[in-house]
């Protein structure tokens, strides 16, 4: 199984979420939808991933070590926040909360970067954090697995392989250009040092963050299709479901961007 975490700036959700401390002085909070999504990707691990990667083990095992590493994956999307917090934080612009939620990871700014070259840094420092955190986990695996390894030392092979190979793709998923995603606000700098016009640059990084949303719907619908009509293996139907909602998330937020900014550029 294959798990992708989605960042973005505002507020997920009214519903209620939990301060469990503080970095760089923001709260980081749990929202009521991570416990969610944490049984989810601890029971994917424990009853799919875990059983083929290292076969012989008891239930038991498998369960605590999907648990270490959902908890490990959710630790990885805390760290891409707060590459965006410090960086934002350099440009003395206020962090709310971060808050881990059903996709993943928010950072609430308190108002918009100051310049393009702000908000292109700013976009930028999640992914790199991701892709170091990617590279030292995958580094780790790979020097570990030339190790004679004591019993058991495998299990922590296999998690810093999963690990490595999450944060990469937590990385590179969050570039692509479709506001508001990583890429997406990256692509918004651009339009907005292009035409020194920051609604109009908000609005045309929103429209492409819609025509994303629509395809990975689309492409979680047809791997879902495929799975559940036996053309495509039953693995990838949880692919395909995690791809439409990722998609449609993305879709709401963008309309939503796209709404406010068509309404603030009419007044």
């Amino acid at each position: 199984m294959t798990v992708r975490f989605v960042r973005c700036y505002g507020d997920p959700m009214n519903v209620p979420a939990w301060e469990i401390g503080r970095a760089l002085g923001i709260p980081i909070r749990i929202h009521a939808s991570w416990f969610l999504v944490f049984v989810f990707v601890t029971w994917s691990l424990a009853t799919g991933y875990l059983p083929g990667a290292l076969p012989g083990l008891s239930e038991s095992r498998y369960w605590g070590m999907g648990a270490v590493a959902a908890l490990l994956l959710f630790l990885s999307v805390l760290l891409h926040e707060l590459g965006h917090s410090y960086v934002a934080q350099r440009y003395r612009i206020p962090i709310g909360q971060i808050t881990l939620f059903l996709f993943g990871g928010i950072a609430q700014m308190r108002k918009e970067p100051p310049s393009p070259k702000a908000e292109f840094f700013i976009a930028m420092a999640g992914p790199l954090v991701s892709f170091a955190l990617g590279l030292c986990c995958l580094g780790l695996a790979m020097a570990a697995e030339s190790l004679p390894l004591p019993s058991g030392g495998q299990g922590f092979v296999v998690l810093g392989g999963l690990l490595g190979i999450v944060n990469v793709q937590l990385g590179l998923f969050n570039l692509i250009p479709g506001f508001p995603l990583d890429g997406g606000r990256a692509l918004r700098a651009g339009l907005w040092a292009w035409g020194n016009n920051f609604h109009r640059a908000t609005s045309q990084a929103a429209l492409i963050g819609l025509g994303f949303g629509v395809l990975l719907a689309g492409l979680g619908a047809v791997l879902l299709g495929g799975a559940i009509s036996g053309t495509l293996e039953q693995s990838t139907a949880s692919n395909g479901g995690w791809l439409m909602f990722i998609g449609a998330f993305l879709f709401g937020a963008a309309w939503s961007t796209r709404k406010q900014v068509t309404l603030r550029i009419a007044l």
